[in-house]
């Protein structure tokens, strides 16, 4: 559908096509195109706008068609005219002009290759021809109008500015009185006189030749002899000619001579870009002096190996270079660790002394004001390289090819190297040098950390981190972490009894070297257990909080570690440190203010009265005085009415500078810097941890988990003494005793009451062969508690820890059971109140004693082991467990204090059951115990060497159980 022009619109049409045509608007030519154009223009088509590579690819392609048919000139052209008005350093609003211009020439183009073939003639190449002014004058005087470009007031202006901006260049008439005046001044410079334009041309030349190099830069022989008459000023000059004379000419020695000023300069050179020149030259990549030059008081071999004192110097600076071009590249390369540009950072920092002093040495040898030679030079250079030297040893030690290891490897082995030179440096020095260094080659390890610790993410793209994100990435979007847990918990994706689910993060294996290293310990220890409280949070929903706690924080990480050590170590040292205000970033510019200066300004001249002495009639005031609005005047005599005055900024220390003023001693960094290290993570990152804490425990229950957890297989409040005994009747009366889903029904009905919503959690196995079973010891081990632990409850209370809880519940039920059988053997059973008993012969009464007794012996040693077990052992661990989860502070400490408690108990029991557990130990007890209950149902089996044998038995276990019974609980 055509949209309607609008009557600009076809006026601007017209003028367009009166302007690329020619045609006179009355013209039947002129209404055809204009009907054509209308109908383009109109079309829905025209208001659809080209980009730029859209433009060019269609530029290309009506090329190509031009070629096709044989208009290769055509082509050319179009591909040029359209390279060229669609330039791309033109401004957004200028390019989108001039492409609605093609589209608007391609709109109502039509037919161009019909139209090359009916008019040849108006596509063949004409040279262009420049118009060439042969007479000035008459040129000048004709009455044309010349533009003149007037600036803008501003007086930094350069040529981009001139490009960029055009609306301050406007176009001015010049007068015809003007005109004159070039005039005559045209005709004034026809008239002079040629030879003195040589002469001026000549001095200029020798002018320029002084301030270049020419004279001995490109030659091979060379000879500037020294002004100086003294006689020890041309040494050099007299030992070539004695050597001539002495030879007779045979060794033609000639010593090219340069003055010393080239000479130093040269050498200055060296330090910032090493190249060949008259004094240096490589040999085999390796800069070197000379031989065959030097300056007028010194022979060339003297002065060559003099000049070899600096070569060290270069080499140096050469190792630092090379490091440093090594590291070079697009940013996010991810062959190259962070860690080293940061080092390098350091190692600049340190260097930065030294090219300054070389600059201003530089500057002093440029101005010849003060006398300064080469030995001055070298005299001033000497002590600073010392430390430069002490500098590349280190930095040769440290440094090997990133190229060759992993990414990780390399930073890490770059820090722990770092860390271990600074733990054994031997003298202030070589410390300040290491702590800089190391201090800032940690900036890239602190930067993923706060990172990490403020918004959960493990950002790390050269993969230089000691501790990888092993989570995987296509279960949950970062946006649904937000949520609240109840979201996540209905999501499908949610391993919902996985205790490491998304909290999967690994620590890569160090070499030996590194994990000697006290920070990269912490490292991955420390922060492991602060970023999965983070993690955590943001699993929960509850990331925000840490958002607004952490608000306020202005200084990186990183900052506040240095100060931090910056300041303790002063404190250690005894001294004041304005270490604080030294490292503090400050982001206030200096802003440079002009004030009309006073009579009493030295050195500058106001052209005017000063402001508190201009007359009352004001004729004085400056606007009498210069014109302002002329920018180039302005700008002129602007030395002559202001003065500049900078607001004195001192230069921001460098954290070598730093330490090397606040600290003069050695101190003990490993001290300083872990526990340093240990506060500041404590200081800033602590509150997650006890975020998480305070929601496990209020909105996750974690405390009445423990507490199903024990009563349900520590048999703590003996609450399920219902679901034992009865098991254990069954199984006297050897009835359906592994049941499992009347098991499993009886538990849960036990547990109902205390905990609702947990309940149907918990289910009883039996094994499948319960029922071959004969052994009521064997009987317990087939019996198994299972209870599942719901996420995120289950990071604390972990499989490992159930697995441990259902050892100790076949111990505990197994001493039970021992118990049961004991306190179930009755003495009616064997001595009846009638009066077959009275009748029977003393030797049986006797065998019936002793079975009375061992009875009462294996009850007291199964009741000491119950009351140590249940009573003294659980209820000591069970309050240092208490006390432990009341002073736990996060995820892991929760996670600390629950493995040391059941692991305490695990040990205790594994150690009582398994130790000669079938000789004189726990298990021998119960063996006795079923012996006893066979021989106490049926007496006819009694035997005095079997009851014998049993009390030599107990004897045995009760010395073997007595010091496992009475150990220390702290043992375990």
């Amino acid at each position: 559908m055509a949209s309607i022009l609008t009557p600009n619109v076809r006026e601007l049409v017209g003028q367009l096509i009166t302007k690329i045509s020619g045609f006179d608007e009355a013209s039947e030519h002129f209404k055809t195109v204009q009907d054509f154009a209308f109908s383009r223009v109109a079309s829905p088509d025209y208001y659809f706008f080209q980009t730029r590579q859209e433009m060019e690819k269609i530029m290309h392609n009506l090329s190509e068609k031009f070629q096709f048919h044989g208009f290769l000139s055509q082509a050319e052209d179009l591909k040029s005219y359209a390279k060229k008005f669609l330039d791309s350093s033109a401004n957004k609003d200028d390019l989108e002009v001039r492409l609605a211009i093609v589209k608007l020439l391609l709109q109502i183009s039509n037919s161009p290759t019909k139209h090359f073939i009916e008019n040849p003639e108006l596509f063949k190449h004409k040279p262009i021809e420049e118009d060439v002014i042969e007479d000035w004058t008459a040129y000048l005087n004709e009455t044309k109008i010349v533009p003149v470009l007037t600036f803008s007031d501003s007086s930094d202006w350069s040529d981009d500015c001139l490009e960029s901006d055009k609306s301050s260049i406007s176009a001015s008439p010049v007068k015809i009185d003007d005109v004159d005046a070039i005039i005559k001044y045209a005709e004034s410079y026809q008239t002079i006189d040629k030879r003195n334009i040589h002469e001026e041309a000549k001095i200029a030349r020798e002018n320029l030749l002084k301030t270049i190099q020419s004279e001995w830069w490109n030659k091979d022989a060379v000879s500037i002899l020294p002004t100086s008459d003294i006689d020890e000023s041309k040494i050099a000059i007299k030992w070539d000619k004695f050597v001539n004379e002495v030879t007779m000419g045979l060794l033609s020695h000639t010593t090219n001579i340069v003055p010393e000023y080239k000479i130093m300069r040269e050498l200055l050179w060296q330090f910032f870009a090493p190249n060949t020149c008259f004094a240096f030259g490589f040999e085999n990549s390796k800069l070197v002096p000379k031989s065959g030059m030097s300056i007028g008081s010194v022979r060339a071999n003297t002065f060559q190996y003099f000049l070899y004192e600096f070569v060290p110097y270069f080499e140096m600076l050469k190792t630092f270079r090379c490091f440093e071009e090594s590291l070079r590249g697009e940013y996010f390369v991810t062959s190259i660790p962070d860690t080293y540009r940061s080092y390098n950072g350091a190692l600049q920092e340190i260097m930065s002394p030294v090219f300054e002093k070389i600059r201003d040495i530089e500057n002093t040898v440029r101005k010849q004001e003060t006398p300064i030679t080469i030995l001055n030079i070298a005299s001033e250079l000497l002590p600073i390289f010392k430390d430069i030297e002490l500098l590349c040893n280190i930095h040769t030690e440290l440094v090997k090819n990133f190229k060759v290891d992993q990414s990780f490897q390399n930073a890490t082995n770059l820090v722990s190297k770092l860390y271990y030179g600074l733990l054994n440096s031997s003298d202030k020095t070589t410390q300040n040098m290491y702590l800089t260094l190391y201090l800032q080659s940690l900036y890239k390890y602190l930067t993923v950390i706060e990172i990490w610790l403020t918004q959960d993410m493990l950002d790390d793209p050269t993969d230089e981190f000691v501790i990888q994100d092993k989570n995987p990435k296509d279960t949950l979007g970062c946006s649904q972490y937000a949520t609240t847990f109840r979201n996540i918990s209905k999501s499908s994706r949610i391993e919902y009894h996985n205790q490491d689910w998304q909290m999967q993060y690994v620590v890569r294996e160090l070499d030996q070297f590194s994990q000697m290293d006290g920070m990269l310990h912490i490292i991955c220890t420390r922060i492991m257990q602060l970023g999965k409280n983070i993690h955590l949070l943001r699993l929960l929903g509850k990331l925000h909080l840490v958002t607004e706690e952490y608000g306020g924080v202005k200084e990186s990480l990183h900052q506040e570690f240095i100060r931090k050590v910056l300041n303790e170590a002063s404190n250690y040292l005894h001294q004041e440190t304005e270490a604080n205000e030294d490292f503090e970033e400050t982001n206030e510019d200096n802003e440079v203010k002009y004030e009309e200066i006073s009579d009493e300004s030295p050195g500058k001249y106001s052209v005017i009265c000063p402001e508190q002495k201009t007359s009352q009639t004001g004729m004085d005031s400056i606007d009498n005085f210069l014109d302002f609005s002329d920018g180039f005047l302005a700008t002129v005599f602007e030395p002559y009415l202001f003065q500049e005055t900078c607001a004195k900024t001192e230069k921001e220390k460098s954290l070598y500078e730093i330490i090397s003023q606040s600290i003069d001693k050695i101190f003990p960094v490993k001290q300083i810097l872990e526990r340093t290290f240990l506060e500041v993570l404590n200081a800033r990152y602590s509150v997650p941890g006890r975020m998480v804490k305070n929601i496990l425990i209020h909105q996750f229950d974690l405390k009445r988990y423990f507490n199903l957890i024990k009563h349900l297989y520590l048999f703590e409040d003996d609450i399920i003494f219902p679901f034992y005994k009865k098991m254990f009747n069954q199984f006297e009366s050897q009835q359906m005793w592994g049941n499992f889903f009347w098991l499993t029904s009886h538990l849960q009905d036990l547990l109902m009451d205390l905990y609702p919503e947990s309940y149907e959690d918990c289910r009883v196995d039996v094994d499948p062969n319960w029922r071959l079973c004969v052994n009521p010891i064997a009987a317990c081990d087939m019996i198994s508690l299972h209870c599942k632990i719901p996420w995120p409850v289950n990071i604390i209370i972990r499989s490992e820890h159930i697995v441990q809880y259902h050892e100790v519940f076949k111990f505990i039920l197994k001493l039970k059971w021992a118990l049961n059988t004991l306190n179930r053997l009755r003495f009616l059973d064997i001595e009846p109140r009638n009066k077959q008993f009275k009748q029977r012969s003393p030797l049986i009464r006797e065998r019936i004693r002793k079975l009375e007794s061992l009875r009462f012996l294996l009850l007291n040693v199964a009741s000491s082991i119950h009351h140590y077990v249940l009573g003294h052992l659980f209820s000591s661990l069970r309050r240092k467990f208490d006390k432990d989860l009341d002073e736990a502070y996060d995820l892991e400490s929760l996670i600390r204090a629950h493995d040391k408690f059941i692991k305490r108990i695990y040990l205790f029991c594994a150690k009582l059951r398994d130790d000669m557990s079938d000789v004189h130990g726990f298990g021998k007890i119960l063996a006795l115990i079923a012996q006893l209950r066979k021989m106490w149902n049926n007496l006819n089996s009694l035997d005095d060497g079997i009851l014998t044998n049993c009390e030599k038995e107990y004897l045995k276990c009760h010395t073997f159980l007595r010091p496992i019974i009475e150990l220390d609980i702290a043992t375990f």
